[in-house]
């Protein structure tokens, strides 16, 4: 295997010293070129590099798009850039660029639309994965100013600052959740991850509103779907599960994707021992519990495909399957007692924070409160002294 060197260097080679130099072609290929004295290899070394820099100039950069910049970038630069981050900066082309407002000619982008462009993945993009956009942006134009490409501003002036906000942790909309589930089934047809059971996590997760770390840990024992029932956790409290995802464990069961009662049309799934009684449902393929690291990746990898905010989290698809119950005209009641809220004032509070949000469905929620506050005056009571309390601390 031959060891990459970015300087002329002296090797032996069968009893005979040669002067080498590693130089990476336009292609990206590589190739090793000998010289029985440092001034021919120096000279083959020039001949190349005169050939390389001839086709970079006979490129019209000023009429390239920011996509096609990006491309050229990476072809500028293999060789200098380790191969997987290349790849990942593939990647951001592909995610971030190519579909966007400010994949045009690069010349003509203003200082204003690419702010507007930084403003709009704040929502969905962490601080992490902005600053690698920012410093991909950065290289891309840098590269386009050497080359010639005239730039309408100054790069160094874009604000990435990711926006605080007192929104927190994200809530999806109904429809949202609707989407992300569709993402999830649609993984399961394209079979593009290793881990159906994870996949199939994530939907029971949405159609259930129990936690995907609770739901990981979950046994067939602990199902009764002939009473629409799951018991969960170490106190075994009994979660009443939505007719519709019964509906689909049972047929899940049925088909094989998740074993439930252990049977199938032949009488047992294969891979279960005969003496074994108890497994988890949603398990890797040893039937044992899937890694949290694991169930994190794919939360991600989903919310990218849905192009959903990332800063949804495992709790708030709870929280948004118990507002999707409450909008559905589910009572407060029968939501706190089905979804084992712990009191009836946390619904409210994920109410509260979901209109915060979601000023749209402000008149809803206000509506849904008031009929709880009208059947239960001591609560609505207790509430108002708390928040009494609470403005005249902050005061």
């Amino acid at each position: 295997m031959k060891t990459e060197t970015k300087e002329i260097s002296h090797l032996l080679v069968k009893g005979n010293y040669y002067y080498i130099y590693d130089f990476v072609h336009i292609d990206g290929r590589r190739e090793r070129i000998y010289g029985k004295t440092e001034e021919e290899t120096r000279r083959k070394v020039a001949e190349l590099e005169q050939k390389k820099m001839e086709y970079w100039n006979s490129i019209d950069f000023k009429s390239k798009k920011l996509a096609e910049m990006i491309d050229y970038y990476v072809q500028f630069h293999r060789g200098d850039i380790h191969g997987k981050k290349l790849q990942a900066i593939l990647s951001l082309k592909k995610t971030h660029f190519e579909k966007s407002e400010i994949n045009r000619l690069v010349n003509e982008l203003t200082l204003e639309e690419v702010q507007k462009f930084y403003d709009s993945i704040q929502r969905n993009c962490t601080p992490a994965k902005i600053k690698q956009v920012h410093q991909l942006l950065e290289n891309v134009f840098a590269f386009a100013m050497e080359h010639g490409t005239v730039m309408l501003f100054d790069y160094h002036e874009i604000d990435t600052q990711k926006k605080e906000t007192s929104e927190g942790r994200y809530i999806l909309t109904p429809s949202e959740l609707e989407k992300l589930k569709k993402v999830c089934e649609d993984s399961l047809d394209e079979d593009i991850m290793k881990s159906r059971r994870g996949i199939l996590l994530y939907i029971f997760g949405i159609r259930s509103g129990i936690p995907v770390a609770m739901g990981a840990k979950i046994q067939n024992t602990d199902f009764d779907l002939e009473n629409g029932i799951v018991r969960i956790s170490k106190s075994k409290n009994e979660y009443h599960l939505p007719k519709e995802c019964v509906d689909w464990l049972k047929k899940c069961d049925k088909d094989g994707e998740l074993y439930i009662t252990g049977k199938n049309s032949n009488g047992r799934y294969r891979g279960l021992a005969p003496d074994k009684t108890e497994w988890y449902v949603f398990s890797n393929t040893d039937l044992e519990c899937l890694p949290v690291m694991t169930q994190v990746h794919q939360l991600n990898y989903f919310l990218e495909r849905a192009e959903l905010p990332y800063s949804t989290t495992f709790k708030t698809i709870r929280k948004a399957f118990i507002v999707k119950e409450l909008l559905n005209g589910v009572s407060v009641e029968d939501v706190c007692q089905r979804y084992c809220l712990w009191y009836k004032g946390q619904a409210q509070k994920i109410l509260e924070e979901y209109q915060i949000q979601h000023p749209e469905s402000e008149e809803q929620i206000r509506q849904i409160i008031e009929e709880y506050h009208k059947s239960h005056p001591v609560a609505a009571r207790k509430l108002g002294k708390k928040r009494g309390k609470a403005s005249e601390t902050t005061e």
